[in-house]
């Protein structure tokens, strides 16, 4: 819990926490190679192996969470896709029933719209969710009454066909945007950085002291805790710059609000 709570702060205070740390780490690291000089040089086989398992796991991760960031934008383009399906197919029915169906879509499709701006961890989150799946379920009973009527039965299964399709999209999205890197292997990335770090620390050359080798680490440990922070931007999907563009559930409202 605790560090699932951890992993809620901004990507980039985590990033910054991290360029600290692994400064820090290289400086022990320097510290422990000038206390035991015969350590130092060259790095053993089992310290260039601890570093380039930290270099593995953090392209591994980074790739990860790319690929979650892009099936997010998936997920939402094929709920406001399957929400457009299914108003087109519901518009050939007869009566007055096309009329309040499109008018629940209206109320659907903003509510989607607030859905996807919303924080995960916000207190209302559950009943947003909730909110959704009753405006689903009023839809559903105007369906039912179709398909009692007789209301043009040669739509009947490009009818349920539909309504089915937006609530899998629905679904998808839904669990989709839950869906993270466990904290444990992000717990892990930080360790072997900070390992990674304090191995150079330790390794640093005697004679190299002559030049400053502050620029060079800080250099590094930046470029890394930037990568960090991107991923992690990446793993929040409601917060940091990486945000999912809602444009394709704002220009399904415009084309529906127009048709009404």
């Amino acid at each position: 819990m605790l560090l699932e709570t951890f992993l809620q702060l901004d990507a980039w205070i985590l990033s910054l926490l991290f360029f600290v740390f692994m400064v820090l780490a290289w400086w022990l690291g320097q510290i422990a190679g000038e206390r035991n000089p015969s350590g130092g040089g060259e790095s053993s086989r089992i310290e260039d192996a601890g570093i380039a398992l930290f270099g593995l796991l953090l392209a591994f991760s980074f790739s990860n969470a790319a690929n979650r960031y892009e099936n997010r934008k998936s997920h939402l383009s094929e709920d406001a896709i399957a929400i457009g399906d299914f108003a087109t197919t519901a518009s050939a029915l007869d009566g007055a029933l096309p009329h309040q169906i499109h008018e629940e879509l209206i109320q659907y499709v903003k509510q989607r719209l607030e859905y996807g701006q919303m924080k995960l961890e916000d207190p209302k989150w559950s009943a947003m969710v909730a909110e959704g799946r009753t405006i689903q379920d009023r839809i559903w009973k105007l369906v039912q009454r179709a398909i009692r009527e007789q209301n043009t039965p040669s739509i009947h299964n490009s009818l349920l066909k539909g309504f089915n399709g937006m609530t899998m999209a629905h679904d998808n999205r839904h669990f989709g945007v839950q869906n993270h890197a466990p904290g444990d292997i992000l717990l892990m990335l930080v360790f072997l950085g900070l390992y990674a770090t304090f191995v150079m620390g330790k390794g640093y050359i005697e004679k190299e002291k002559k030049r400053s080798p502050w620029i060079r680490v800080i250099s590094y440990s930046l470029l890394i805790s930037l990568v960090f922070a991107i991923m992690i931007d990446l793993e929040q999907p409601r917060k940091g710059l990486m945000r999912v563009s809602q444009a394709p559930m704002k220009d399904l409202l415009n084309n529906l609000s127009k048709e009404n």
